[in-house]
């Protein structure tokens, strides 16, 4: 059963990590053809957020339960702050619609 949990919490973050890595890409690309000027930043907390899930792999490898809350607290407070601050930003300096 556990080798079961252990499958699972690896392929949920190869998943993870390929959907973050492939969005964040089709992200710079979009920002970077449109000049985004605060494309460093916000490339830089991609950056930083994939540091943090690499850093969550290899915590889990060592305390699976404590990982797992870990987890749910880390991507809840990083997608919250990222969504707040970086893509309402990007929203707002393409967005068609008047403000």
């Amino acid at each position: 059963m556990a080798e079961d949990g252990l499958l699972a919490a690896s392929t949920f973050f190869e998943q993870l990590t390929d959907t973050i890595t492939t969005h964040f890409s089709r992200e710079e690309r979009f920002m970077r053809e449109r000049g985004y000027d605060h494309l460093p930043q916000h490339k830089e907390d991609y950056e930083r957020f994939l540091d943090e899930i690499y850093s969550l792999i290899d915590e889990f490898d060592c305390d699976e339960k404590a990982s797992q809350e870990d987890l749910a607290a880390r991507l809840d407070g990083w997608f919250s702050d990222h969504f707040e601050t970086h893509d309402v930003r990007l929203a707002k300096k393409f967005d068609p619609r008047p403000s």
